[in-house]
């Protein structure tokens, strides 16, 4: 398909080439815009990085993680979308999130990691998030330092998510008995509006009660022994060294967690 032809000594266009010289200008301008957003995003003047959490996370860590980044990072656009872990690696994994951070307990962490949505998908341990019992002030057992699970058999509970009501029955399980779960929500402040009622007892994370507002009726008790859920990082292996992303990944690595009083991954006391 030519586009000039030779006229004697000078060259013309043809009808093609008249065509396409049209759209010339702005094709030079498209990749012009092209080169201009490229740079940008490479020089973290711009981009789009989206993210996915939990419940507790969105009253603590995020506010503390977005406002960090807009103020290193102006340029970048954080999207957030709240959810389960489940959820959060299901959108991680189908590419409608680029990083996720995600809770595991002891006993489903190898499940997670090895199942097949987590193929493809780094997972980076950031957080130890101990759990404690919440409890009416009038409980039997509100004046004890520490409260056994063992020593609960008789109560009603109130349970978290899926996830968190799993765990909390596998717990009790190990110990001799299966709770009367009576009460399910993943509302911190329903759970402690429950308790304070004398409703029933709950498991409850410390990052949960990071911003939460405990009425007087509401005691918190440690567990002997701890237990403690581990909060992470997932991000699929082909997008971590994307601009956005990487930056994202590295204001998530600096994020201190004793402003919550969370400890290291891996760590006990």
């Amino acid at each position: 398909m030519a586009l000039v032809v030779r006229q004697g000594r000078s060259i013309e266009l043809t009808e093609i080439g008249l065509l396409l010289s049209r759209h010339a200008e702005e094709i030079l301008k498209a990749v012009h815009a092209a080169g201009s957003d490229l740079a940008g995003a490479a020089n973290l003047r711009s981009g789009r990085v989206r993210m996915a959490a939990f419940p507790s996370a969105s009253s603590t860590l995020i506010p503390h993680l977005v406002s960090g980044m807009r103020e290193r990072h102006p340029g970048i656009t954080v999207r957030y979308t709240e959810g389960e872990p489940p959820e959060s690696i299901a959108m991680v994994a189908a590419g409608e999130c680029d990083v996720a951070l995600i809770f595991t307990y002891p006993e489903d962490a190898a499940i997670v990691t090895e199942s097949d949505p987590m193929k493809g998908l780094i997972t980076t341990e950031l957080f130890r998030d101990d759990l404690f019992a919440l409890v009416s002030r009038d409980h039997p057992l509100a004046g004890e330092a520490r409260l056994h699970l063992e020593d609960l058999e008789d109560d009603e509970w109130i349970a978290g998510c899926p996830r968190c009501s799993t765990h909390l029955v596998r717990a009790c399980e190990s110990v001799g008995y299966n709770p009367n779960i009576v009460y399910e929500t993943d509302n911190s402040a329903a759970t402690i509006g429950m308790v304070a009622q004398g409703l029933g007892i709950a498991l409850v994370p410390r990052l949960a009660l990071g911003t939460a507002l405990l009425p007087p009726s509401v005691v918190v008790k440690k567990l002997a022994p701890e237990i403690a859920r581990t909060i992470s990082l997932v991000v699929p292996h082909d997008k971590q060294a994307l601009p956005a992303v990487s930056a994202l990944i590295a204001a998530i690595g600096g994020i201190d967690g004793s402003n919550w009083r969370l400890r290291p991954a891996g760590t006990h006391t």
